[in-house]
């Protein structure tokens, strides 16, 4: 396993490290910047969120602090304003939240960068309701560890707790995550654990590159690693994904017209080794290694197309 890691970190010193190997991967993975790079200030969340969100939020708003505090929900926008168009969230932690360390709606266009979302109990890292007409979502440079159910959960949901939200459903920019890392994600105290990174339908293209997950422990119950549901394209590159004892295919590509999986490592030790892929027209897998399946339409192909 340390061997396909050092392949997609480009460090042939990872192979060495033999001992106590995901903390090893995790040590080295902080030491290249990915998560927060300054020193920080504890701040109160609630004093911020309860402020005018639509001044705060829809502006080129960035946030430097440190968000710690164990709230019921962390960064929030809600249903009340318009749509967040230039969202920048940069060099800040979410921890020690009971829930989400952020729910978010109407989000069309934000970056987070250089953060780190850790030690939620019950629920996702992140939950954002997407709304079109943006320029889409960049995750990049993050650290998400010890969260109860997903790492991120992307929607485009037309009603939300009664509130219709269907002028939200258009095409928007892409989601895009770059670079960055998941440990232990599905903790066994978390309420609803599922796939770690969830793309929900919604009118926007997916991108995942550079990013690893580790959910080789048994700290997690490792349900499974990618759902992509109803997106126009999803491109995966140069990723890892690894499972201890996941109860479902490793990952799950639904009615996604475009797909392309490139020079990505998939490992499991569950029940269902498989990359399960339905009704996607165009599917290219090319450059993976692991020990997975893969199925289109029900048929087991070898892993590469190519």
């Amino acid at each position: 396993m340390i061997e396909q890691y050092a392949r997609y970190l480009s460090d042939a010193r990872l192979i060495t490290a033999v001992e106590n190997q995901s903390k090893t991967l995790y040590d080295y993975w902080r030491k290249i910047h990915r998560g927060p790079r300054h020193p920080r200030e504890v701040v109160d969340l609630r004093d911020w969120q309860d402020a005018d969100d639509d001044h705060n939020l829809s502006g080129e708003l960035f946030i430097r602090q440190s968000f710690v505090n164990g709230n019921w929900v962390g960064l929030h926008h809600d249903m009340a304003h318009g749509p967040c168009h230039n969202l920048v969230i940069r060099d800040c932690e979410f921890r020690d939240h009971e829930k989400w360390a952020s729910r978010a709606y109407r989000i069309a266009g934000a970056v987070v960068e250089f953060c780190r979302f850790a030690d939620v109990t019950k629920e996702h890292g992140k939950y954002w309701n997407i709304a079109g007409g943006g320029d889409g979502i960049i995750v990049r440079d993050c650290v998400f560890e010890d969260i109860g159910s997903q790492a991120l959960q992307y929607v485009q949901r037309a009603d939300e707790q009664g509130v219709d939200l269907s002028s939200d459903i258009t095409p928007g920019g892409p989601i895009r995550v770059l670079r960055c890392d998941f440990r232990n994600i599905g903790c066994t105290h978390g309420d609803r654990p599922s796939f770690a990174l969830s793309f929900f339908p919604s009118m926007n293209d997916v991108v995942v590159d550079d990013c690893h997950l580790d959910n080789a422990t048994d700290q997690v119950t490792s349900f499974g690693a990618l759902l992509c549901q109803g997106h126009p394209s999803l491109t995966v590159t140069d990723s890892s994904f690894i499972l201890a004892h996941n109860d479902r295919p490793i990952a799950k590509i639904e009615d996604t017209p475009f797909v392309l999986i490139e020079n990505s490592h998939f490992e499991c030790q569950g029940l269902q080794r498989t990359i399960e892929i339905n009704r996607c027209p165009n599917v290219t897998v090319r450059g993976c290694t692991g020990n997975v399946v893969l199925k289109i339409n029900g048929t087991d192909r070898a892993l590469n197309t190519e």
